[in-house]
């Protein structure tokens, strides 16, 4: 699909000017399908990844006309990128990059808010399993048993199962109320710490040796944050596993969340999307750590609800001029369909600029 493609160009870091030495090489771009393929009803083709390249994607013309006017902060870049930043253009693109200010709306405020959030709620997580590592073992519910009466002639004052494990059974009084009955060849639990508990309605009136409380709700509690935390260790980005291990938060996360938020404020004030970032080295400060948890909090916090502030009073439109696409999506096409070469850039072709 390389002679469909309209634009090529450096994404990520590169793209915002806060890469350094081992930063990951992203590509972004778009592509026109030909007519015959656009027309077809058997043609579904929104994008494409070239699995030659470390992270390229592109996203076919009509798909990304869509895409842009949700206002998505990583799908508008491609109409911003900084020109040393391209790596292949065309005289598509261009007319398309002439025309970008059409698709500026109010919706970059609530879809930088939106991202801004997830971001957030993104490091508070995986702050909380930083701060609170889980053992390997998953909870028992043996352990969530607490006594709430004593019948036995012992001096019981916590109910500890492992005591009971042979000749006992434990009957439901309902309400998690649990009754520890002797019982030959019974057991009040598996070899897993799971309950056993069974009704019998001969027991049911037999004197209790003790009266029992499972805490259902913690255990459960306790299982879903067993189960999150080592989902979360076998999964977890090991490059930013080393920023949370040596900040306690991944700092990625909080350069990206300021990031996000600047660039939203700075296209509901000013009508334009910086992805260059002239404030990189702030940002790369950011990612060094050396913002503490706490101030990034303070920060995202204070920038969400000034830019619900921004929204009221921006000057962008509700939405976009639709008619106006059209006619550019058109435009766009027609220029994309004639045999005409690529501007290209080869020098920077795959290396880092």
């Amino acid at each position: 699909m390389e002679k469909d493609i309209l634009i090529k160009h450096y994404a990520g870091s590169i793209s915002y000017g806060t890469n350094h030495a081992n930063s990951d090489i992203d590509f972004r771009g778009l592509f026109a399908l030909d007519q015959k393929t656009l027309i077809s009803p058997f043609n579904d083709i929104k994008e494409f990844v070239d699995e030659s390249e470390e992270d390229t994607k592109y996203y076919e013309l009509s798909n990304y006309f869509k895409l842009v006017t949700n206002m998505n902060p990583n799908i508008i870049e491609s109409l911003y990128v900084d020109k040393e930043h391209i790596v292949t253009s065309s005289n598509a693109y261009e007319l398309l990059r002439e025309n970008r200010d059409l698709f500026l709306n109010k919706g970059i405020g609530f879809s930088t808010i939106g991202m801004a959030s997830k971001k957030l709620h993104s490091m508070k997580g995986r702050n909380k399993w930083i701060n609170n590592p889980q053992p390997e073992a998953p909870p028992k519910q043996k352990d969530y048993v607490s006594l709430v009466h004593n019948f036995s002639e012992e001096q019981v004052f916590k109910a500890n199962l492992d005591d009971y494990q042979k000749n006992h059974r434990l009957i439901p009084y309902g309400g998690g109320i649990l009754a520890l009955i002797e019982k030959d060849h019974a057991s009040p639990y598996n070899h897993l710490g799971h309950l056993n508990i069974k009704h019998d309605p001969d027991l049911v009136r037999v004197q209790p040796k003790m009266i029992l409380k499972f805490n259902k709700e913690e255990y459960e509690r306790d299982k879903k944050n067993h189960r999150e935390y080592w989902n979360w260790i076998k999964t977890r980005n090991e490059k930013r596993s080393v920023l949370e291990e040596k900040f306690g938060y991944d700092t990625k996360d909080a350069m990206h969340l300021v990031r996000v938020i600047r660039m939203g404020e700075e296209a509901l004030k000013e009508g334009v999307v910086r992805v260059k970032r002239p404030d990189a080295k702030e940002l790369k400060q950011i990612l060094a750590g050396e913002w503490s948890y706490e101030k990034v909090l303070d920060y995202a916090n204070k920038k969400r609800e000034e830019l619900d502030g921004i929204l009221k009073k921006t000057s962008l439109p509700e939405s976009p001029d639709f008619d106006k696409l059209t006619d550019l999506l058109h435009e766009v096409y027609q220029e994309a369909w004639k045999p005409t070469p690529k501007v290209s850039n080869k020098s920077r072709k795959r290396n880092r600029p």
